[in-house]
């Protein structure tokens, strides 16, 4: 009689486990989901810094002695007062480095603030004002994964 209410029993007893599993597994995916989603977070959407700080996007070409092009690559206005950063294969080697703004003003880089070649960074400089700019971030804030 024991074996027969036992045999009863396990159906449902796996039933409930099965469920309780489905269920863990469910809302585990679904929290990680909205969390990537950006719902418990403070930070921007990729959507929100383009709009924000996409005026500050440069384009740089590089030229030779002769007026040729070197090359070409983006940067990013990182001061109003006209300090550019960009990686140093966009301007390695050129005679002459022009950047052009969103807006499609020219202007020619007065000089070359600082390199470092194993980093691939070059900072700029422009003679403008009141450019449209995005701040640098405060690594030492950052966390693990940011």
């Amino acid at each position: 009689m024991g074996k027969t209410r036992l045999r009863g029993i396990l159906p449902v007893l796996r039933k409930l486990i099965l469920f309780i599993l489905c269920s863990s597994v469910l809302s585990f995916v679904l929290f990680t989901c909205v969390s990537y989603a950006g719902l418990f977070s403070s930070e921007k959407s990729t959507e929100e810094i383009a709009r924000e700080y996409g005026q500050a996007v440069v384009f740089i070409t590089a030229f030779d002695k002769d007026g040729k092009i070197l090359g070409e690559g983006s940067g990013f206005v990182a001061d109003p007062k006209g300090i550019i950063i960009t990686n140093h294969h966009c301007i390695e080697g050129a005679d002459t480095v022009k950047v052009r703004l969103t807006n499609g003003a020219y202007y020619d880089v007065e000089g070359t603030l600082g390199v470092d070649k194993d980093w691939d960074i070059a900072i700029l400089k422009i003679k403008a004002k009141n450019l449209p700019s995005a701040p640098l971030g405060d690594s030492d804030k950052l966390s693990v994964g940011e």
